[in-house]
């Protein structure tokens, strides 16, 4: 009866793992159906997009992704109204287009954490490196993406359109309630992620205020004030009451997007990934599993002839390396690898049966970090990875991010450029770049001061870092320039991106010296098919940038000739 019982748990098993591996492909066919809807919108092209929608819907509930089914079935909803249409005209609000966006945008975030869980354990052989390429060949989702829904308490009636516009620029759904009742009823109904409380409210004392604002921390909800006061008192109240974020008016949009994403968690990187160098593989699987429980990401290489080219593909943030192996030492790894001017900062640790203090004076010759016993507590091995990677990663972010945006300055974004370039060459595949610059932008300075000129970038910077996926590469290329590197990515569908993008800017108001102010952008886009280098694949998206200056602004353009987004 147990044997039997077993073989039947082990069938299910086997068939949820094999429709696991279709995942991707079937959003990746829903996408395909809604990307070929354009300004066609006919019923039998929506029937078709619906019913392969409804199919995930109950095929992903059946094998357990209720996550997945549960964004299908918001985007099943969404395109229910549109099956009603018969007008071959139709075509529906820039709302449902981009609502729709997000949730297909979720749906690959969410298969993305189900293929590539943070405690995978990969582990790589000299005969199976042919793999590598394989992997990277597929497109690297990102995992971050919510559906974060915003409730804007605010007793005025057009006072909060500016803010809800902007918010749903960014990609966040955001509803306005008029009093703490409505606010009430519609948590009830759903619970949202944040809460923003304007203090201008007139019905309700600020005691009443203060005290509903801490209930709804109490559910494990955020709470954000908005206030036209910026004394400490009511700074203090709003600490006591619980209140994650106290916010002077008026806002500032880019600041405001910032604490949002930094408050839910969007904010979230690649999870830290550790290459373990040992000749004994049942050795690093141990330590891996240590690892891998602490949330790291963790690539296991048995042989080191094979470490060079897994570091340039996966760029890990720590090497642990065993000291003693053979043909190569792990000193002689070592030293190697610090030959190459990128992997000089990557922290290296040392793991050996004999970790004498004269050993490790020697090791910090070659660039080491420390030498560690493989008689060590794990919580020791833990907390010795963690600090080198938080040190390294704080001076990383010194060296390597811009000042204003957060983002990629101009030399690391073009050494990406290059190490993206020159992988996808020797796999013979394809990748996108795009080159955006702020239009006008010296008008923006001219007339609402460098300060405003500084917000608008910050806004931008803060959009793409929102709609793009992780494994993208983003970066300030110079003034209100900026690179946008997109591996797996095709150029047809780099464009649609853009152009949502594009769009979702030019819906962000922006206010300087009350004066309201909308802002456009312009992009270029090349793929690296036919170039010998990445320098070239820039200036091809530099002048396909060019062409949508000259089409006058606004515009997407590509380095494909006659063509435009």
């Amino acid at each position: 009866m147990t044997s039997n019982k077993s073989s039947f748990e082990l069938h299910l098993e086997k068939l949820k793992l094999e429709y696991k591996g279709q995942l991707a492909q079937k959003v990746g066919s829903i996408e395909k159906d809604w990307q070929a809807l354009g300004s066609n919108w006919q019923v039998e092209l929506i029937k078709t997009l619906h019913r392969n929608v409804h199919s995930m819907v109950g095929s992903s509930g059946t094998f357990g992704f209720s996550a997945i089914s549960k964004s299908a079935r918001e985007l099943e909803d969404l395109l229910k109204p549109l099956l009603e249409q018969t007008d071959e005209a139709y075509k529906p609000d820039e709302e449902i287009t981009l609502n729709a966006d997000l949730i297909i945008k979720h749906l690959f975030d969410l298969v993305a954490l189900e293929l590539n869980p943070v405690k995978d354990v990969s582990i790589h052989k000299s005969s199976e490196f042919s793999e590598l390429g394989k992997q990277l060949s597929q497109p690297q989702l990102a995992t971050v993406a919510q559906d974060i829904l915003i409730y804007y308490l605010d007793s005025e009636t057009t006072a909060p359109e500016l803010l809800l516009q902007n918010l749903m620029s960014y990609g966040f759904k955001s509803k306005h309630f008029r009093s703490v009742d409505q606010l009430l009823a519609a948590i009830e109904h759903k619970q949202p992620s944040l809460i923003i409380i304007d203090l201008s409210m007139q019905d309700d004392s600020l005691d009443y205020i203060f005290e509903r604002a801490n209930k709804f921390v109490q559910k494990n909800i955020k709470v954000f004030i908005f206030s036209g006061k910026d004394d400490f008192n009511s700074r203090l109240r709003a600490v006591r009451s619980g209140i994650h974020s106290y916010v002077t008016k008026p806002a500032d949009i880019p600041a405001l997007v910032g604490m949002i994403r930094n408050h839910l968690n969007l904010n979230i990187n690649k999870p830290t990934h550790i290459l373990i160098v040992d000749d004994q593989e049942s050795v690093a699987e141990f330590y891996a599993t240590i690892l891998q429980q602490a949330g790291m990401k963790v690539t296991i290489e048995t042989n080191p002839n094979e470490v060079l080219p897994i570091m340039q593909a996966y760029t890990p943030d720590l090497l642990l390396l065993d000291l003693n192996m053979p043909v190569v030492n792990g000193d002689e790894l070592a030293a190697v690898i610090r030959q190459i001017e990128q992997y000089q900062s990557t922290p290296i640790l040392f793991i050996s049966g004999n970790a004498h203090p004269d050993k490790k004076t020697d090791l910090l010759e070659i660039g080491s970090d420390d030498l560690l016993s493989k008689g060590m507590a794990p919580e020791e091995l833990v907390r010795n990875v963690k600090s080198r990677v938080d040190r390294a990663k704080i001076l990383t972010a010194m060296m390597y991010q811009d000042s204003l945006t957060g983002l990629l300055n101009h030399a690391q974004i073009q050494l990406a450029a290059e190490r993206v370039f020159m992988h996808y060459k020797r796999q013979n595949s394809t990748f996108t770049v795009a080159m955006i610059d702020i239009d006008k932008f010296k008008q923006v300075n001219d007339t609402h001061g460098h300060l405003g000129g500084d917000r608008v970038i910050k806004a931008l910077a803060q959009l793409l870092q929102q709609r793009m996926r992780v494994t993208d590469y983003i970066g300030r290329f110079g003034g209100e320039e900026f690179l946008i590197i997109m591996p797996d990515m095709n150029i047809s569908d780099a464009g649609n991106l853009l152009n949502n993008l594009r769009k979702s800017f030019a819906l962000i108001k922006f206010k300087e010296n009350n004066v309201s102010f909308n802002v456009t952008f312009s992009a270029g886009i090349a793929v690296n098919t036919n170039m010998n280098n990445f320098i070239e694949q820039i200036k091809n998206a530099d002048e396909a940038l060019y062409k949508a200056k000259k089409r006058g602004r606004n515009t997407v353009c590509t380095n494909m000739a006659g063509d435009e987004n």
